[in-house]
Formats: C-alpha cells, structure tokens, sequence
C-alpha cells in the first residue's frame, strides 16, 4: 500500500537517515576519542562514585555474552540492519516512534559492526557503577530503539472511531 502523504513519507525517511548518520558518528567520534587518549583497561572518574570512562575491548556479544568470534558477531549485526531496513520498509514509516526506535537500533549495529571489521573488537567505555557492563554510544542506542519499539507497540495507530466502535 502506497503512502497517502508523500510529504509526509519524505519527512519520516529523513528522519530514519539522520538517526542512523547522527548515532553512528557520535558513535565512532566517541570511540576515537577512547582510542586515541586510553589504554586498555584504564580507568577515569568522570561523576564518582557513579561513572567512569573505562575503556575496554569486547570481543563478544552483547554483554559479554556468546563468546568472542567477531567474524560471527560481524554477521549477526549485518544481519540485524538488513532486518531492522527491511521492517523500516514495510511498517515503521506509519509510526515515528517505531521509526525512531528502527533507527537506532540500525544505527547501533552499525556502530560496533564498524568496529569488529576495522580493529576486530568494539570499543567499551561508558562505566555505570550500579551496572555490571561497561558499553558504548552504539549499545546505549540499540537499547533506546528497543524501548520505542517497546512504547511504539503500546501506542495505537488509529483510533477505534475510525473503526466503527463507539
């Protein structure tokens, strides 16, 4: 089904485009920004006792988990955009929330994907104290995207008037 409000379309693929661009180079200035000005494993107070930049390098999955093959974790998060575009074509240009959620969660992946094929693991900095896992500005998107799937999901797309009820 076609799109009644090619304006409208427009705006909406513009935004899904600049969510990626915007994510993924805050995303890769951060990490530079790591590599250039820490070592492995270092750490540095930015809010005691809350938070800390602590870089290090992650050659699994997320949170640690499934082991450390960056060749599979590489084809796994092509997989996951091509996926997460895919959804963007069919459904999400009819709700922006789920549209913004697509986004980040591509533009996470694609974040670490570039990380794995350039240096062969992703860059981990962002240490929460209260949280076990230290993660990046490419994780913290793929997490916020989920939770506007999440909202989106709850959120209805048309009213039941429109339906017939009353």
């Amino acid at each position: 089904m076609r799109e009644r409000n090619p304006p409208l379309l427009y705006l909406r693929s513009a935004l899904y485009w600049a969510v990626i661009v915007i994510v993924v180079v805050l995303d890769r200035i951060s990490k530079q920004l790591v590599l250039a000005h820490f070592a492995p494993n270092q750490t540095e107070p930015v809010l005691m006792p809350l938070l800390s930049w602590t870089f290090v390098k992650n050659t699994h999955g997320a949170f640690g988990l499934f082991g450390g093959s960056s060749l599979f974790f590489a084809i796994v998060a092509t997989f996951v955009v091509l996926l997460f575009h895919w959804f963007y074509r069919v459904d999400a240009r009819k709700s922006p929330l789920a549209l913004a959620g697509l986004a980040m969660i591509a533009a996470g992946a694609i974040g670490n994907l570039i990380d794995r094929f350039t240096i062969g693991y992703v860059v981990d900095f962002i240490d929460v104290h209260v949280w076990q896992y230290i993660f990046n500005v490419a994780d913290s998107a793929v997490t916020i995207g989920v939770g506007l799937l999440i909202l989106a999901s709850f959120v209805t797309r048309e009213s039941p008037a429109k339906h017939g009820a009353a």
